[in-house]
Protein backbone atom coordinates (compact mmCIF):
# COMPACT_ATOMS: atom_id res chain seq x y z
CA UNK A 1 0.00 0.00 0.00
CA UNK A 2 1.45 3.37 -0.88
CA UNK A 3 2.08 5.24 2.65
CA UNK A 4 3.48 8.49 3.55
CA UNK A 5 5.91 7.30 6.07
CA UNK A 6 7.63 10.59 6.95
CA UNK A 7 6.38 14.37 6.54
CA UNK A 8 8.31 17.36 7.26
CA UNK A 9 7.29 21.11 7.24
CA UNK A 10 9.13 24.75 7.20
CA UNK A 11 8.51 28.13 6.32
CA UNK A 12 11.63 30.50 4.52
CA UNK A 13 11.72 33.97 3.93
CA UNK A 14 13.86 36.75 3.24
CA UNK A 15 17.00 34.17 3.10
CA UNK A 16 16.19 32.16 6.40
CA UNK A 17 14.04 29.63 7.29
CA UNK A 18 13.91 25.39 9.02
CA UNK A 19 14.96 22.98 7.16
CA UNK A 20 13.54 19.91 5.76
CA UNK A 21 14.80 16.36 7.18
CA UNK A 22 12.47 12.76 6.64
CA UNK A 23 13.89 9.72 7.29
CA UNK A 24 13.52 7.24 4.53
CA UNK A 25 14.03 3.25 3.68
CA UNK A 26 15.45 2.03 0.45
CA UNK A 27 12.75 2.07 -1.93
CA UNK A 28 10.87 4.87 -0.98
CA UNK A 29 10.00 7.74 -3.09
CA UNK A 30 11.03 11.19 -1.54
CA UNK A 31 9.12 13.97 -2.81
CA UNK A 32 9.51 18.05 -2.38
CA UNK A 33 6.73 20.19 -2.75
CA UNK A 34 7.48 24.11 -2.32
CA UNK A 35 5.56 27.18 -2.80
CA UNK A 36 6.09 31.22 -2.76
CA UNK A 37 3.33 33.90 -2.54
CA UNK A 38 5.27 35.69 -5.76
CA UNK A 39 6.12 33.90 -8.85
CA UNK A 40 9.06 33.31 -10.41
CA UNK A 41 11.01 33.12 -7.30
CA UNK A 42 13.38 30.53 -8.92
CA UNK A 43 14.27 26.54 -9.74
CA UNK A 44 17.30 24.45 -10.27
CA UNK A 45 19.99 23.64 -7.51
CA UNK A 46 18.95 20.12 -7.00
CA UNK A 47 21.19 17.99 -5.74
CA UNK A 48 21.73 15.20 -8.47
CA UNK A 49 19.72 12.18 -9.07
CA UNK A 50 16.35 14.34 -8.55
CA UNK A 51 13.94 15.28 -10.91
CA UNK A 52 11.48 18.18 -10.99
CA UNK A 53 8.82 19.95 -12.72
CA UNK A 54 8.96 24.01 -11.58
CA UNK A 55 6.24 26.47 -12.01
CA UNK A 56 6.81 29.97 -12.71
CA UNK A 57 3.41 31.39 -11.41
CA UNK A 58 1.87 32.09 -14.86
CA UNK A 59 -0.38 29.09 -14.57
CA UNK A 60 -0.83 29.85 -10.81
CA UNK A 61 -2.20 32.93 -9.75
CA UNK A 62 1.27 34.15 -9.43
CA UNK A 63 2.16 31.27 -6.79
CA UNK A 64 5.12 29.74 -7.48
CA UNK A 65 6.55 26.46 -6.52
CA UNK A 66 8.67 23.15 -7.32
CA UNK A 67 7.96 19.55 -7.10
CA UNK A 68 10.90 17.53 -7.12
CA UNK A 69 11.48 13.50 -6.61
CA UNK A 70 14.07 10.90 -6.30
CA UNK A 71 14.31 7.64 -5.08
CA UNK A 72 15.99 6.68 -1.69
CA UNK A 73 18.23 3.52 -2.53
CA UNK A 74 19.32 2.57 0.88
CA UNK A 75 17.48 3.53 4.64
CA UNK A 76 18.54 7.07 4.96
CA UNK A 77 18.16 10.54 6.54
CA UNK A 78 17.14 12.93 3.76
CA UNK A 79 18.06 16.40 5.17
CA UNK A 80 17.60 19.62 2.70
CA UNK A 81 18.92 22.66 4.19
CA UNK A 82 18.60 25.71 2.39
CA UNK A 83 15.79 24.52 -0.02
CA UNK A 84 14.30 28.48 -0.35
CA UNK A 85 17.73 29.01 -2.14
CA UNK A 86 18.93 31.05 0.68
CA UNK A 87 18.02 34.59 -0.85
CA UNK A 88 17.80 37.38 1.24
CA UNK A 89 16.42 39.69 -1.14
CA UNK A 90 13.64 37.29 -1.89
CA UNK A 91 10.71 38.79 0.48
CA UNK A 92 8.36 36.37 -0.90
CA UNK A 93 6.92 33.85 2.15
CA UNK A 94 7.88 30.32 0.90
CA UNK A 95 6.81 27.12 2.84
CA UNK A 96 7.90 23.82 1.39
CA UNK A 97 7.26 19.93 2.20
CA UNK A 98 8.95 16.55 2.12
CA UNK A 99 7.50 13.43 2.19
CA UNK A 100 8.84 9.83 2.52
CA UNK A 101 6.43 7.80 0.37
CA UNK A 102 6.21 4.06 0.72
CA UNK A 103 4.69 1.69 -1.47
CA UNK A 104 5.08 3.24 -5.17
CA UNK A 105 5.98 1.53 -8.30
CA UNK A 106 9.72 1.71 -8.23
CA UNK A 107 11.06 4.20 -10.88
CA UNK A 108 7.41 5.09 -11.67
CA UNK A 109 7.02 8.76 -12.69
CA UNK A 110 5.02 11.04 -10.52
CA UNK A 111 2.20 12.57 -13.26
CA UNK A 112 2.12 16.20 -12.36
CA UNK A 113 1.39 19.18 -14.49
CA UNK A 114 2.85 21.00 -11.57
CA UNK A 115 1.41 24.19 -9.97
CA UNK A 116 -2.37 25.44 -11.60
CA UNK A 117 -4.94 27.53 -10.35
CA UNK A 118 -7.67 24.76 -11.16
CA UNK A 119 -8.86 22.87 -8.86
CA UNK A 120 -8.57 19.06 -9.79
CA UNK A 121 -12.19 17.45 -10.08
CA UNK A 122 -11.62 14.06 -8.74
CA UNK A 123 -7.89 13.44 -8.73
CA UNK A 124 -6.03 10.35 -8.97
CA UNK A 125 -4.57 8.28 -6.83
CA UNK A 126 -1.47 9.89 -5.07
CA UNK A 127 -1.05 13.84 -3.62
CA UNK A 128 -3.11 16.98 -3.64
CA UNK A 129 -2.53 19.92 -2.47
CA UNK A 130 -3.43 23.49 -2.11
CA UNK A 131 -1.27 26.41 -1.80
CA UNK A 132 -3.07 29.23 -0.17
CA UNK A 133 -2.49 33.04 0.59
CA UNK A 134 -4.55 35.38 2.74
CA UNK A 135 -5.13 38.11 5.03
CA UNK A 136 -5.88 38.29 8.87
CA UNK A 137 -9.86 38.59 7.04
CA UNK A 138 -9.30 35.67 5.06
CA UNK A 139 -9.75 32.12 6.25
CA UNK A 140 -8.08 28.95 5.20
CA UNK A 141 -10.40 27.69 2.51
CA UNK A 142 -10.30 24.16 3.50
CA UNK A 143 -11.15 20.81 0.41
CA UNK A 144 -11.57 17.44 1.00
CA UNK A 145 -11.12 14.32 -1.40
CA UNK A 146 -13.84 12.02 -0.05
CA UNK A 147 -12.21 10.49 3.02
CA UNK A 148 -9.01 10.35 2.15
CA UNK A 149 -5.89 11.17 4.56
CA UNK A 150 -4.57 14.49 5.47
CA UNK A 151 -1.40 14.87 5.50
CA UNK A 152 -0.82 18.33 6.25
CA UNK A 153 -3.20 20.31 7.33
CA UNK A 154 -2.00 23.83 6.66
CA UNK A 155 -3.33 26.61 9.16
CA UNK A 156 -5.16 30.53 8.64
CA UNK A 157 -3.67 33.55 11.13
CA UNK A 158 -6.57 35.98 12.51
CA UNK A 159 -3.80 38.67 13.02
CA UNK A 160 -1.59 38.57 10.55
CA UNK A 161 -1.22 37.87 7.06
CA UNK A 162 -0.29 34.19 6.25
CA UNK A 163 0.81 31.43 3.79
CA UNK A 164 0.21 27.72 4.10
CA UNK A 165 0.22 24.39 2.43
CA UNK A 166 -2.61 21.84 2.99
CA UNK A 167 -1.73 18.02 1.42
CA UNK A 168 -3.63 14.98 1.04
CA UNK A 169 -3.25 11.61 0.15
CA UNK A 170 -5.55 10.35 -1.80
CA UNK A 171 -7.40 6.80 -3.07
CA UNK A 172 -8.53 8.38 -6.63
CA UNK A 173 -12.27 8.63 -7.74
CA UNK A 174 -13.12 10.35 -5.07
CA UNK A 175 -14.19 14.05 -5.56
CA UNK A 176 -12.86 17.15 -4.43
CA UNK A 177 -15.04 19.21 -2.69
CA UNK A 178 -13.77 23.02 -1.22
CA UNK A 179 -15.13 25.89 0.90
CA UNK A 180 -16.24 29.10 0.15
CA UNK A 181 -13.35 31.50 1.66
CA UNK A 182 -11.57 33.97 -0.21
CA UNK A 183 -8.03 32.90 0.32
CA UNK A 184 -6.03 33.01 -2.99
CA UNK A 185 -5.23 29.34 -3.72
CA UNK A 186 -3.16 27.23 -5.83
CA UNK A 187 -3.19 23.58 -6.54
CA UNK A 188 -0.96 20.66 -7.19
CA UNK A 189 -1.78 17.35 -7.84
CA UNK A 190 0.73 14.40 -7.76
CA UNK A 191 -0.60 11.23 -9.87
CA UNK A 192 1.48 8.05 -8.15
CA UNK A 193 1.87 4.53 -9.71
CA UNK A 194 1.25 1.93 -6.39
CA UNK A 195 3.36 -1.06 -6.23
CA UNK A 196 2.40 -4.34 -7.61
CA UNK A 197 -0.45 -5.44 -5.38
CA UNK A 198 -0.78 -2.32 -3.00
CA UNK A 199 -3.00 0.58 -3.27
CA UNK A 200 -3.10 4.15 -1.62
CA UNK A 201 -4.11 3.95 1.90
CA UNK A 202 -4.98 7.01 4.62
CA UNK A 203 -2.27 5.99 6.92
CA UNK A 204 -1.27 8.89 8.76
CA UNK A 205 2.38 10.10 8.57
CA UNK A 206 4.87 9.68 11.03
CA UNK A 207 6.15 12.76 12.27
CA UNK A 208 9.26 14.44 11.16
CA UNK A 209 12.59 15.00 13.55
CA UNK A 210 15.07 17.44 14.00
CA UNK A 211 17.66 18.26 11.33
CA UNK A 212 21.18 16.19 12.23
CA UNK A 213 23.91 17.56 10.61
CA UNK A 214 26.16 14.56 9.08
CA UNK A 215 23.54 11.97 8.40
CA UNK A 216 24.02 12.24 4.65
CA UNK A 217 22.49 15.56 4.03
CA UNK A 218 21.69 16.42 0.59
CA UNK A 219 21.04 20.14 0.22
CA UNK A 220 19.00 22.28 -2.13
CA UNK A 221 19.92 25.63 -3.13
CA UNK A 222 17.39 26.95 -5.40
CA UNK A 223 18.52 29.76 -8.29
CA UNK A 224 16.74 32.96 -8.54
CA UNK A 225 15.36 34.72 -11.37
CA UNK A 226 16.81 38.10 -12.11
CA UNK A 227 15.64 41.22 -13.41
CA UNK A 228 16.28 40.19 -16.71
CA UNK A 229 14.44 36.78 -16.34
CA UNK A 230 17.99 34.45 -16.52
CA UNK A 231 18.41 32.30 -14.28
CA UNK A 232 21.54 32.72 -11.82
CA UNK A 233 23.10 31.21 -9.21
CA UNK A 234 22.96 32.40 -5.77
CA UNK A 235 21.59 35.88 -7.11
CA UNK A 236 21.66 38.33 -3.90
CA UNK A 237 20.26 42.20 -4.03
CA UNK A 238 21.17 44.89 -1.28
CA UNK A 239 17.65 44.87 1.41
CA UNK A 240 16.78 47.58 3.36
CA UNK A 241 15.58 46.44 6.68
CA UNK A 242 12.00 46.04 6.74
CA UNK A 243 10.19 48.79 7.69
CA UNK A 244 7.07 48.48 10.30
CA UNK A 245 4.76 51.46 10.42
CA UNK A 246 1.28 52.46 10.70
CA UNK A 247 -1.17 55.22 9.75
CA UNK A 248 -0.57 57.10 13.45
CA UNK A 249 3.33 56.28 13.34
CA UNK A 250 3.32 57.47 9.68
CA UNK A 251 1.75 60.58 10.18
CA UNK A 252 2.93 61.23 13.09
CA UNK A 253 6.86 61.41 11.87
CA UNK A 254 8.29 64.92 11.61
CA UNK A 255 10.58 64.26 8.80
CA UNK A 256 9.12 63.60 5.22
CA UNK A 257 7.63 60.51 3.87
CA UNK A 258 6.91 58.87 0.32
CA UNK A 259 3.99 57.31 -1.00
CA UNK A 260 5.04 55.39 -4.19
CA UNK A 261 2.31 56.02 -6.43
CA UNK A 262 1.21 52.43 -7.74
CA UNK A 263 4.67 51.11 -6.95
CA UNK A 264 6.94 53.69 -8.40
CA UNK A 265 5.09 53.68 -11.75
CA UNK A 266 7.97 55.79 -13.28
CA UNK A 267 10.56 53.09 -12.81
CA UNK A 268 8.67 49.49 -12.43
CA UNK A 269 5.79 47.84 -13.98
CA UNK A 270 3.05 49.63 -12.33
CA UNK A 271 1.06 47.46 -9.32
CA UNK A 272 2.82 44.51 -9.99
CA UNK A 273 4.25 42.83 -7.38
CA UNK A 274 7.72 43.10 -8.70
CA UNK A 275 7.26 47.06 -8.41
CA UNK A 276 6.56 47.18 -4.41
CA UNK A 277 9.10 44.72 -3.67
CA UNK A 278 11.53 47.22 -5.21
CA UNK A 279 10.06 50.29 -3.24
CA UNK A 280 10.17 47.85 -0.14
CA UNK A 281 13.41 47.39 -0.40
CA UNK A 282 13.94 51.25 -0.85
CA UNK A 283 12.57 51.28 2.97
CA UNK A 284 9.47 53.55 1.10
CA UNK A 285 7.29 53.00 4.00
CA UNK A 286 4.11 53.77 2.06
CA UNK A 287 2.55 51.99 -1.04
CA UNK A 288 -0.52 52.98 -2.87
CA UNK A 289 -2.75 50.84 -4.92
CA UNK A 290 -5.84 51.71 -7.75
CA UNK A 291 -7.70 48.81 -8.15
CA UNK A 292 -11.15 47.87 -10.61
CA UNK A 293 -13.44 44.99 -9.69
CA UNK A 294 -13.58 42.45 -11.78
CA UNK A 295 -17.18 40.66 -12.94
CA UNK A 296 -16.85 38.01 -10.34
CA UNK A 297 -15.95 41.09 -7.39
CA UNK A 298 -12.57 40.43 -7.55
CA UNK A 299 -10.31 43.83 -6.68
CA UNK A 300 -7.65 43.89 -8.94
CA UNK A 301 -4.62 46.37 -9.50
CA UNK A 302 -5.90 48.70 -12.42
CA UNK A 303 -5.88 52.08 -12.68
CA UNK A 304 -7.83 52.45 -16.08
CA UNK A 305 -11.52 51.38 -17.25
CA UNK A 306 -9.70 48.72 -19.48
CA UNK A 307 -6.38 47.04 -19.37
CA UNK A 308 -5.27 48.86 -22.88
CA UNK A 309 -2.95 51.23 -21.02
CA UNK A 310 -0.47 48.63 -19.57
CA UNK A 311 -0.89 45.64 -21.78
CA UNK A 312 -1.74 46.81 -25.22
CA UNK A 313 -2.72 43.35 -26.89
CA UNK A 314 -5.71 43.29 -24.11
CA UNK A 315 -9.46 43.80 -25.52
CA UNK A 316 -10.97 47.15 -24.78
CA UNK A 317 -13.33 45.37 -22.45
CA UNK A 318 -13.76 47.21 -19.05
CA UNK A 319 -12.47 45.30 -16.41
CA UNK A 320 -15.85 45.62 -14.63
CA UNK A 321 -16.97 43.30 -17.32
CA UNK A 322 -14.01 40.66 -17.00
CA UNK A 323 -13.80 37.78 -14.91
CA UNK A 324 -10.20 37.37 -12.75
CA UNK A 325 -9.52 34.47 -14.76
CA UNK A 326 -9.69 36.57 -18.10
CA UNK A 327 -7.65 39.42 -17.06
CA UNK A 328 -4.61 37.17 -15.62
CA UNK A 329 -4.37 36.40 -19.13
CA UNK A 330 -2.73 39.44 -19.70
CA UNK A 331 0.26 41.51 -18.05
CA UNK A 332 0.73 44.95 -16.80
CA UNK A 333 3.76 45.88 -18.81
CA UNK A 334 5.05 42.53 -18.90
CA UNK A 335 4.51 41.43 -15.15
CA UNK A 336 1.34 39.61 -13.52
CA UNK A 337 -1.63 41.22 -12.66
CA UNK A 338 -2.02 40.85 -8.84
CA UNK A 339 -4.95 41.26 -6.71
CA UNK A 340 -5.38 43.36 -3.43
CA UNK A 341 -5.37 40.75 -1.11
CA UNK A 342 -1.97 39.77 -3.12
CA UNK A 343 -0.40 43.32 -1.84
CA UNK A 344 -1.94 43.22 1.69
CA UNK A 345 -0.23 39.31 1.95
CA UNK A 346 2.88 41.13 0.99
CA UNK A 347 3.47 44.01 2.66
CA UNK A 348 -0.02 44.84 4.32
CA UNK A 349 1.60 43.98 7.62
CA UNK A 350 4.16 46.47 8.30
CA UNK A 351 3.36 49.08 5.46
CA UNK A 352 0.71 51.50 5.15
CA UNK A 353 -1.00 51.25 2.02
CA UNK A 354 -3.10 53.97 0.33
CA UNK A 355 -5.87 52.13 -1.57
CA UNK A 356 -7.63 53.82 -4.54
CA UNK A 357 -11.16 52.50 -5.52
CA UNK A 358 -11.15 53.88 -8.87
CA UNK A 359 -14.77 52.93 -10.42
CA UNK A 360 -15.55 50.60 -7.61
CA UNK A 361 -16.04 53.45 -4.92
CA UNK A 362 -19.43 52.23 -4.01
CA UNK A 363 -18.49 48.93 -3.29
CA UNK A 364 -17.34 49.48 0.19
CA UNK A 365 -18.67 46.89 1.87
CA UNK A 366 -16.82 44.16 -1.18
CA UNK A 367 -13.39 45.74 -0.39
CA UNK A 368 -13.08 47.61 3.39
CA UNK A 369 -13.07 44.07 5.09
CA UNK A 370 -9.88 42.82 3.61
CA UNK A 371 -8.23 46.34 4.88
CA UNK A 372 -7.01 46.67 8.26
CA UNK A 373 -7.85 50.32 9.05
CA UNK A 374 -4.36 50.58 11.30
CA UNK A 375 -2.65 49.93 8.17
CA UNK A 376 -4.89 51.87 5.87
CA UNK A 377 -5.79 55.23 4.36
CA UNK A 378 -8.50 55.40 2.12
CA UNK A 379 -7.56 57.73 -1.10
CA UNK A 380 -10.06 59.39 -3.55
CA UNK A 381 -10.63 62.73 -5.28
CA UNK A 382 -11.29 65.63 -2.40
CA UNK A 383 -15.27 66.15 -3.97
CA UNK A 384 -16.11 62.82 -2.72
CA UNK A 385 -16.86 63.97 1.02
CA UNK A 386 -19.74 61.00 0.88
CA UNK A 387 -17.41 58.73 0.75
CA UNK A 388 -15.06 60.02 2.22
CA UNK A 389 -17.63 59.73 5.80
CA UNK A 390 -17.98 56.09 5.04
CA UNK A 391 -14.69 55.18 4.92
CA UNK A 392 -13.98 57.48 8.18
CA UNK A 393 -16.92 56.13 10.22
CA UNK A 394 -15.70 52.33 9.37
CA UNK A 395 -12.42 53.45 11.46
CA UNK A 396 -10.19 54.22 8.31
CA UNK A 397 -7.61 57.64 7.60
CA UNK A 398 -8.79 59.48 4.44
CA UNK A 399 -6.54 61.52 1.65
CA UNK A 400 -8.76 63.73 -0.68
CA UNK A 401 -6.22 64.85 -3.53
CA UNK A 402 -7.21 68.05 -5.13
CA UNK A 403 -6.24 70.55 -7.78
CA UNK A 404 -5.21 73.85 -8.08
CA UNK A 405 -8.36 75.24 -9.83
CA UNK A 406 -10.84 73.95 -7.01
CA UNK A 407 -8.46 75.06 -4.29
CA UNK A 408 -8.27 78.41 -6.04
CA UNK A 409 -12.20 78.94 -6.27
CA UNK A 410 -12.98 77.75 -2.80
CA UNK A 411 -14.60 74.56 -3.22
CA UNK A 412 -12.10 72.57 -2.10
CA UNK A 413 -11.90 74.67 1.36
CA UNK A 414 -15.84 72.67 1.90
CA UNK A 415 -14.46 69.70 1.25
CA UNK A 416 -11.67 69.33 3.49
CA UNK A 417 -13.26 69.07 7.13
CA UNK A 418 -14.59 65.65 5.37
CA UNK A 419 -10.43 64.23 4.74
CA UNK A 420 -8.12 63.61 7.26
CA UNK A 421 -5.32 64.44 4.50
CA UNK A 422 -5.47 66.82 1.58
CA UNK A 423 -3.39 66.39 -1.45
CA UNK A 424 -1.80 69.44 -3.52
CA UNK A 425 -0.30 68.95 -7.15
CA UNK A 426 3.73 69.11 -6.45
CA UNK A 427 3.58 71.89 -8.80
CA UNK A 428 0.69 74.39 -7.74
CA UNK A 429 1.65 77.98 -6.98
CA UNK A 430 2.55 79.25 -4.14
CA UNK A 431 -0.27 80.51 -3.28
CA UNK A 432 -2.18 77.26 -3.96
CA UNK A 433 -0.21 75.80 -1.45
CA UNK A 434 -0.98 78.63 0.98
CA UNK A 435 -4.55 78.42 0.77
CA UNK A 436 -4.42 74.69 1.29
CA UNK A 437 -2.11 74.82 3.80
CA UNK A 438 -4.91 76.75 5.71
CA UNK A 439 -7.63 74.34 5.80
CA UNK A 440 -5.68 72.51 8.90
CA UNK A 441 -5.19 69.46 7.43
CA UNK A 442 -1.78 67.80 6.91
CA UNK A 443 -1.15 67.78 3.39
CA UNK A 444 0.58 65.72 0.61
CA UNK A 445 2.70 66.72 -2.78
CA UNK A 446 1.07 64.53 -5.79
CA UNK A 447 2.83 63.25 -8.20
CA UNK A 448 6.30 63.51 -8.25
CA UNK A 449 8.28 62.66 -11.55
CA UNK A 450 11.98 63.54 -9.86
CA UNK A 451 13.69 64.35 -6.16
CA UNK A 452 13.07 68.22 -7.55
CA UNK A 453 9.42 67.50 -7.42
CA UNK A 454 9.69 66.03 -3.64
CA UNK A 455 12.04 68.89 -2.49
CA UNK A 456 9.30 71.12 -3.41
CA UNK A 457 6.59 69.87 -2.03
CA UNK A 458 8.40 69.30 1.43
CA UNK A 459 9.68 73.17 1.20
CA UNK A 460 6.16 74.03 0.79
CA UNK A 461 4.97 72.32 4.07
CA UNK A 462 3.91 68.75 3.27
CA UNK A 463 4.37 65.94 5.19
CA UNK A 464 5.37 64.10 2.61
CA UNK A 465 4.41 63.04 -1.22
CA UNK A 466 3.00 60.55 -3.51
CA UNK A 467 6.06 59.75 -6.38
CA UNK A 468 5.58 58.13 -8.97
CA UNK A 469 9.54 58.26 -9.40
CA UNK A 470 10.97 56.20 -6.59
CA UNK A 471 14.42 54.62 -7.40
CA UNK A 472 17.44 57.18 -6.52
CA UNK A 473 14.52 59.48 -4.59
CA UNK A 474 15.02 60.12 -1.07
CA UNK A 475 12.33 62.29 1.31
CA UNK A 476 14.63 63.34 3.70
Amino acid sequence: MITVRQAAYAEARAGSGGALQVSAQAGDLVLLITCSQFGHVGKGGLPSGWSHVYSDGSASRSRSGLVAWTWASKAQTVSLSTWWGGNAGNLSRQRGLLLAVSGVAQGSKPSTAGWTATAPTTPPAGIVVAQQHGTAFAPLNEFVVGTDQVIHAGQASTTASWSTLRAVLTQGGSTLTQGTQLATTAWLTIGLTAAAGTAATAAAPAASTAPTSGQGDQVIGLKVIGAGGAVTAGAQVTVTPPVKVDVSSLMSQTKGWMVAHRGGSADWPEMSLRAYTECATRGVEALEFSFSLTSDGVPVGVHNRDLQGVDPSAPATPVSEMTWEQVRRHTTEGEPFIRLDDLVTAYGQNHVLFVDPKYAAASHTTYLPWLDPARTVMKFYGDATWLADIWRAAGFRTWGYLYAPEIQDGRAATWASHWDMIGVPWDAPEQVWATALGYGKPVLGHICPSQEALDTCLSRGAVGAMCAKVDGVRAS
